[in-house]
């Protein structure tokens, strides 16, 4: 009977360390620098448009997982994912293989909305879980790391407060101000590879 309750008292304690989310000692500094080369890779796809369906969603999987499903637009990134394309296609060309991919810029402006309110809460989850921010700063990578994947988006995530951070002036200059301070990011709106309104944004790489 001992040995019942014993081995079952095992079993709810192996089971409850292995569905309980990541805590902070488990988001190590090298899933730290993950984190931050996953979104650089997921950003580029929004200045280079050089990303398949797959990628987009990848990339969503891995954030959605990794910061607790935390952010509730998610669905609709996913259920935008296809119709961003108007043509997704493979060829292969003299043995090399080429992604040609043609864009609807409307609902591609519609998915990098939702994306960069998504990559703020991501950011603020990130925040809330190391500590590491631009009020409390601490490197993740050495300066001989400073070329490594993520290393730029990590410069950029603490050389500016996230916008539940910002000041009036700081949120008007780099993000969005209705009433209160939005995810927002200007820049990569400016540099969007397909603007709203064009026929013609096709990509093959």
């Amino acid at each position: 009977m001992f040995n019942y309750f014993k081995n079952t008292f095992l079993i709810f304690v192996l089971v409850f360390i292995a569905e309980r989310p990541v805590q902070a000692e488990d988001f190590d500094i090298r899933e730290q620098r993950k984190f931050f080369c996953q979104l650089e890779k997921y950003d580029q796809c929004f200045y280079t448009g050089k990303c398949t369906s797959d990628e987009y969603k990848n990339y969503t999987d891995y954030f959605d997982k990794v910061t607790d499903y935390s952010y509730d637009q998610v669905g609709d990134i996913y259920n935008l994912i296809p119709k961003i394309y108007r043509k997704e296609k493979k060829i292969s060309e003299s043995g090399l293989k080429r992604n040609i991919l043609e864009y609807d810029s409307a609902y591609l402006f519609d998915i990098s909305n939702i994306y960069m309110k998504g990559k703020y809460n991501w950011l603020t989850w990130f925040k809330h879980k190391t500590g590491i921010s631009h009020q409390s700063s601490k490197s993740i990578f050495t300066e001989k790391e400073s070329d490594e994947c993520g290393a730029k988006m990590f410069n950029k995530y603490l050389s500016l407060p996230l916008p539940e951070d910002a000041d009036l002036l700081t949120c008007i200059i780099h993000y969005q101000f209705i009433w209160s301070c939005l995810g927002y990011d200007k820049e990569l709106s400016k540099n969007l590879f397909c603007q709203l309104g064009n026929s013609n944004c096709i990509v093959i790489y």
